[in-house]
Protein backbone atom coordinates (compact mmCIF):
# COMPACT_ATOMS: atom_id res chain seq x y z
CA UNK A 1 0.00 0.00 0.00
CA UNK A 2 1.13 3.33 -0.69
CA UNK A 3 1.01 6.68 1.63
CA UNK A 4 -1.66 9.76 1.00
CA UNK A 5 0.15 12.77 0.06
CA UNK A 6 -1.36 14.08 2.99
CA UNK A 7 -0.28 11.44 5.16
CA UNK A 8 2.99 11.73 3.43
CA UNK A 9 3.86 15.70 3.82
CA UNK A 10 2.82 15.41 7.67
CA UNK A 11 5.19 12.38 8.20
CA UNK A 12 7.97 14.13 5.84
CA UNK A 13 7.77 17.49 7.56
CA UNK A 14 8.18 15.97 11.09
CA UNK A 15 10.92 13.86 10.51
CA UNK A 16 12.89 16.24 8.55
CA UNK A 17 12.56 18.77 11.20
CA UNK A 18 13.55 16.42 13.98
CA UNK A 19 16.55 14.85 11.91
CA UNK A 20 17.73 18.44 10.69
CA UNK A 21 18.09 19.76 14.30
CA UNK A 22 20.42 16.32 15.15
CA UNK A 23 23.03 17.55 12.06
CA UNK A 24 25.12 19.21 15.23
CA UNK A 25 26.77 16.43 15.45
CA UNK A 26 28.43 16.18 11.79
CA UNK A 27 31.37 18.92 12.83
CA UNK A 28 32.99 15.99 15.66
CA UNK A 29 32.71 13.39 12.78
CA UNK A 30 34.70 15.53 10.52
CA UNK A 31 36.86 16.29 12.94
CA UNK A 32 37.51 12.24 13.89
CA UNK A 33 37.83 11.56 10.35
CA UNK A 34 40.10 14.40 9.42
CA UNK A 35 42.35 13.71 12.24
CA UNK A 36 42.85 10.00 11.17
CA UNK A 37 46.16 10.94 9.53
CA UNK A 38 44.27 9.80 6.21
CA UNK A 39 44.92 12.74 4.09
CA UNK A 40 45.33 11.40 0.54
CA UNK A 41 42.75 13.69 -1.94
CA UNK A 42 39.48 11.29 -1.34
CA UNK A 43 39.64 12.11 2.27
CA UNK A 44 40.12 15.85 1.78
CA UNK A 45 37.50 15.81 -0.60
CA UNK A 46 35.29 14.14 1.86
CA UNK A 47 35.35 16.12 4.25
CA UNK A 48 34.63 19.12 2.08
CA UNK A 49 31.25 16.90 1.13
CA UNK A 50 30.75 16.50 5.10
CA UNK A 51 30.66 20.19 5.34
CA UNK A 52 28.07 21.11 2.54
CA UNK A 53 25.92 18.51 3.72
CA UNK A 54 26.24 20.13 7.76
CA UNK A 55 25.42 23.06 5.82
CA UNK A 56 22.60 21.58 4.09
CA UNK A 57 24.33 22.50 1.09
CA UNK A 58 23.20 19.00 -0.45
CA UNK A 59 23.71 19.51 -4.22
CA UNK A 60 27.07 20.79 -3.51
CA UNK A 61 27.79 17.80 -1.20
CA UNK A 62 26.70 15.35 -4.12
CA UNK A 63 29.32 17.18 -6.71
CA UNK A 64 31.77 16.53 -4.15
CA UNK A 65 30.92 13.30 -2.93
CA UNK A 66 31.05 12.10 -6.96
CA UNK A 67 34.35 13.71 -7.19
CA UNK A 68 35.53 11.49 -4.22
CA UNK A 69 33.76 8.07 -6.02
CA UNK A 70 36.52 9.31 -8.66
CA UNK A 71 39.00 9.42 -6.91
CA UNK A 72 38.28 6.16 -4.57
CA UNK A 73 35.87 4.05 -6.31
CA UNK A 74 34.88 2.09 -2.82
CA UNK A 75 34.44 5.08 -0.92
CA UNK A 76 31.51 4.04 1.34
CA UNK A 77 31.69 6.77 3.51
CA UNK A 78 31.27 9.46 0.43
CA UNK A 79 28.13 6.91 -1.04
CA UNK A 80 26.51 7.22 1.96
CA UNK A 81 26.75 10.99 2.17
CA UNK A 82 25.56 10.96 -1.53
CA UNK A 83 22.88 8.62 -1.02
CA UNK A 84 21.42 10.99 2.21
CA UNK A 85 21.96 14.41 0.51
CA UNK A 86 19.53 12.87 -2.00
CA UNK A 87 17.36 11.79 0.26
CA UNK A 88 16.80 15.35 1.72
CA UNK A 89 16.75 16.52 -2.20
CA UNK A 90 13.83 14.26 -2.28
CA UNK A 91 15.48 12.15 -4.42
CA UNK A 92 14.57 8.91 -3.44
CA UNK A 93 15.09 6.98 -6.03
CA UNK A 94 18.86 7.89 -6.12
CA UNK A 95 19.29 7.25 -2.46
CA UNK A 96 17.50 4.16 -2.19
CA UNK A 97 19.77 2.83 -5.35
CA UNK A 98 22.83 3.28 -3.21
CA UNK A 99 21.62 2.22 -0.13
CA UNK A 100 20.30 -0.82 -1.82
CA UNK A 101 24.17 -1.39 -3.08
CA UNK A 102 25.49 -0.19 0.84
CA UNK A 103 22.77 -2.66 2.04
CA UNK A 104 24.14 -5.99 -0.02
CA UNK A 105 27.56 -4.81 0.87
CA UNK A 106 27.32 -4.45 4.70
CA UNK A 107 24.60 -6.32 5.62
CA UNK A 108 25.23 -6.34 9.14
CA UNK A 109 25.40 -2.23 8.94
CA UNK A 110 22.39 -0.90 10.58
CA UNK A 111 22.66 2.87 9.88
CA UNK A 112 22.44 1.97 5.88
CA UNK A 113 19.34 -0.10 6.70
CA UNK A 114 17.58 2.66 9.34
CA UNK A 115 18.34 5.20 6.47
CA UNK A 116 16.92 2.69 3.99
CA UNK A 117 13.85 2.16 6.15
CA UNK A 118 13.46 6.06 5.75
CA UNK A 119 13.63 6.62 1.70
CA UNK A 120 11.24 3.55 1.60
CA UNK A 121 8.34 5.49 3.98
CA UNK A 122 8.92 8.69 2.32
CA UNK A 123 8.63 7.27 -0.89
CA UNK A 124 5.40 5.45 -0.39
CA UNK A 125 7.19 2.35 0.01
CA UNK A 126 4.85 0.96 3.02
CA UNK A 127 5.16 -3.11 2.64
CA UNK A 128 9.21 -2.60 1.87
CA UNK A 129 9.62 -0.38 5.45
CA UNK A 130 7.29 -2.81 7.30
CA UNK A 131 9.43 -6.09 5.79
CA UNK A 132 12.35 -3.98 6.80
CA UNK A 133 11.81 -2.82 10.32
CA UNK A 134 10.24 -6.85 10.64
CA UNK A 135 13.61 -7.69 9.96
CA UNK A 136 15.99 -5.05 11.93
CA UNK A 137 13.89 -6.01 15.01
CA UNK A 138 15.39 -9.30 14.77
CA UNK A 139 18.61 -8.37 16.12
CA UNK A 140 17.71 -4.74 17.63
CA UNK A 141 14.37 -5.48 19.06
CA UNK A 142 14.87 -2.29 22.32
CA UNK A 143 15.89 0.07 19.80
CA UNK A 144 13.14 3.12 19.93
CA UNK A 145 13.81 3.94 16.15
CA UNK A 146 11.84 0.80 15.08
CA UNK A 147 9.14 1.35 17.01
CA UNK A 148 8.83 4.94 15.59
CA UNK A 149 8.81 4.15 12.98
CA UNK A 150 6.56 1.57 12.71
CA UNK A 151 3.90 4.20 14.26
CA UNK A 152 4.45 6.31 11.08
CA UNK A 153 3.53 3.50 8.80
CA UNK A 154 0.57 2.94 10.83
CA UNK A 155 -0.80 6.41 11.35
CA UNK A 156 -0.27 6.99 7.45
CA UNK A 157 -2.44 3.38 7.44
CA UNK A 158 -5.30 5.32 10.03
CA UNK A 159 -4.33 2.54 11.92
CA UNK A 160 -4.47 4.59 15.42
CA UNK A 161 -4.39 1.80 17.90
CA UNK A 162 -1.37 0.02 16.64
CA UNK A 163 0.38 3.85 16.19
CA UNK A 164 -0.18 4.21 19.66
CA UNK A 165 0.79 0.49 21.05
CA UNK A 166 4.33 1.13 18.59
CA UNK A 167 4.86 4.55 20.64
CA UNK A 168 3.49 3.64 23.55
CA UNK A 169 6.17 0.51 23.43
CA UNK A 170 9.24 3.46 21.75
CA UNK A 171 8.26 5.32 25.02
CA UNK A 172 9.02 2.03 27.06
CA UNK A 173 12.37 1.73 25.85
CA UNK A 174 13.25 5.45 25.93
CA UNK A 175 10.96 7.19 28.23
CA UNK A 176 13.18 10.72 28.43
CA UNK A 177 12.61 11.21 24.73
CA UNK A 178 10.05 14.54 24.90
CA UNK A 179 9.65 13.97 20.77
CA UNK A 180 7.70 10.27 21.69
CA UNK A 181 6.01 12.19 24.35
CA UNK A 182 4.86 14.82 21.81
CA UNK A 183 3.74 11.94 19.55
CA UNK A 184 1.87 10.79 21.75
CA UNK A 185 0.07 13.36 22.58
CA UNK A 186 -0.96 14.06 18.92
CA UNK A 187 -2.83 11.18 18.72
CA UNK A 188 -4.31 11.86 22.00
CA UNK A 189 -5.69 14.81 20.64
CA UNK A 190 -6.72 12.90 17.69
CA UNK A 191 -9.15 10.08 19.17
CA UNK A 192 -10.51 13.59 21.50
CA UNK A 193 -8.65 12.39 24.94
CA UNK A 194 -6.69 15.08 25.35
CA UNK A 195 -7.84 15.33 29.24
Amino acid sequence: SRLSPGALATGRESYLRFFMNKLYLLPLLIFVFTSCGNNDKASQLYSQAMAEYQNRNFDQAILIADNVLREKRNFDAANFLKAKASFFRNDFYTAEKILNVLVKKHPENFDYKLWLLRTYFLSGKLEESEELIAELKENNSEDWRLFYWQALIAKSQNNFEKYFLSLNSAEQILKETSFIYKELAVIWMELGMAD
